[in-house]
């Protein structure tokens, strides 16, 4: 596995959520910038990653964590997102139906687009896959230190 550098401005951090493979995995999304560490979302990082064996996503990066380093934070409610609209906005916004092909033809899940429309619709989750999540979170202790792979 090959690593790059790559400096990041992260839009998307999701809570830990348990992980059969990994134990706990986070979830990020982020612009790239340039073409065990804590950040606020909308930091800007740079890191040590690779693109993984198991995703064939081209966005998808398996991140070194100990190469972490967290930059500059772009409050949000200073000029009205002004500076993340700056760097967001001179990426290419895509249609709906160009995300649709881009999934199909490239593989790529991740898309800057503009909703014409927004509304909230949520479902409630079924007693499965409650218990689902709460048997990933009985397989480990969160005390215990990750176990390390060999490389």
């Amino acid at each position: 596995m090959q690593f790059q550098t790559k400096k990041i401005l992260v839009t998307v951090k999701t809570y830990p959520n348990p992980s059969k493979k990994y134990g706990e995995t986070v979830c990020c999304a982020g612009v790239d910038l340039e073409q065990y560490t804590r950040f606020k979302k909308y930091s800007v990082i740079t890191v040590n990653c690779s693109m993984p064996s198991d995703d064939k996503r081209p966005e998808s990066f398996r991140v070194d964590r100990d190469s972490i380093r967290v930059g500059e934070w772009w409050d949000p409610t200073k000029d009205k997102w002004q500076k993340r609209k700056e760097a967001v906005l001179k990426l290419p916004i895509k249609s709906m139906c160009q995300v649709y092909r881009d999934q199909q033809e490239k593989d790529l899940s991740l898309a800057i687009i503009k909703p014409i429309d927004i509304s909230f619709e949520w479902k409630k989750k079924s007693p499965a896959d409650l218990q689902s999540r709460e048997a990933c979170y009985a397989q480990f202790n969160f005390l215990d230190k990750p176990k390390t792979r060999s490389r």
